[in-house]
This record gives C-alpha cells, structure tokens and sequence, in this order.
C-alpha cells in the first residue's frame, strides 16, 4: 500500500489526476485496513468537486445542462469524500491508540475527528499531539482553530501565542492574534429573554 500511496503522490505532483486515483484505489484494495490512501484520496476527489461546482457557475448561463451534469458530478464527489473519511475515522482510531505518543498520528486523527464532527474528541487528540510536538505549527494552529471555533478565545490565546514564539514574523498568525484578542475583549451578547 505505501508504494501506491506514494505513485499517487507522484501522479498528483504531476498533475495526473486519474492515475493518482487508481493508485489511491489499488493502495485502499491491497491494504484496506493502512491509513492514509483514504485520506489522500478524500483530498483528491474535494479539489474535483469544487472545480466541478466552479465549472457548474461558470457555464451556467450558456450551458444550463452541462452546468447540471458539473454538479451531479460534484455531489457524487463529495458523497465519495464523505464515505472515504468515515471509513478511515476508525483506523485512524486503530493507529492513535497504537502509538499514543506520535503527534503526527495525533494530528492526523484529531482532524479527521472534527471532519466527522466530533469536537470534543478531536481537542483531546490535538492537545495531545501539541503535548508531544510542541514547536510543530501545524499543530498548535490546529488546536488554536478549534478552540477559537468552538467560542473559547481565552484557550485559544495559548497556542496562537506560542506560534508567534515559533514564528514571530509570520503576519497570519500575527493577524489571527489580534482578531483572537479582539473577540475576547468583546462583551458577550444579552442573556435570552434578558433585556
């Protein structure tokens, strides 16, 4: 599987969309139960979708039935996208408790976790791997998004402060500093049924 898995990077990088999916596919049928071909696939088929649907209203108005076919194309896509990351989820699972103390694992299942909605689940899981790695970007953002998402700035203010420590030159996350900052200092909106 991981020599597939890595022709299908290759195709990607070359731009070879169909043998990227075959090879994607080939690696899915010879190891069904290794993580990552899924994953990659996923990725592949979301990028089709929305060129699909970008195609769909960029021909819309000379082409109302070739419009239509893009975005059929595009809910198959994602339909397709939604089953490969629910049939990773539990290998991701599978490999996290495996190997508790690799954070690129942590990571990976973290954000396949919030894919599939579960947001307590995926906190425990990138807290985790930025316990374990932390001076990985990657991570701290993750974790720093998430709780920014779910409307707690105050944990979110940690990480984002760390990835300036990383990288204090970096604007985004010098942006993303302030508005963070700027939501905190908000007051929160009236109570229901307050006045």
């Amino acid at each position: 599987a991981a020599a597939h898995l890595t022709m299908g990077v290759v195709y990607e990088s070359m731009n070879d969309l169909p043998a990227a999916e075959d090879a994607y596919q080939t690696a899915i049928r010879v190891e069904p139960t290794v993580t990552g071909s899924r994953t990659n696939l996923a990725a592949l088929l979301e990028r089709q979708a929305e060129e699909a649907e970008n195609n769909a209203r960029r021909i819309a108005q000379q082409d109302r039935e070739a419009a239509i076919e893009s975005l059929m194309r595009s809910q198959q896509l994602r339909e397709r996208v939604a089953e490969l990351r629910r049939d990773e989820l539990p290998l991701l699972g599978r490999d996290a408790q495996l190997a508790p103390d690799n954070a690129a694992i942590q990571y990976r299942y973290g954000l396949s976790l919030y894919l599939q909605g579960q947001q307590a689940e995926a906190l425990s899981a990138l807290t985790n791997a930025v316990r374990l790695e932390p001076n990985t970007p990657d991570f701290v953002l993750a974790l720093a998004l998430l709780h920014r998402q779910q409307g707690d700035l105050i944990n979110a203010i940690k990480p984002i402060e760390r990835l300036l420590e990383l990288r204090p030159h970096d604007l985004s996350y010098q942006q993303l500093y302030h508005e963070v900052k700027q939501q905190a200092l908000q007051p929160a909106g009236p109570a229901p049924g307050g006045q």
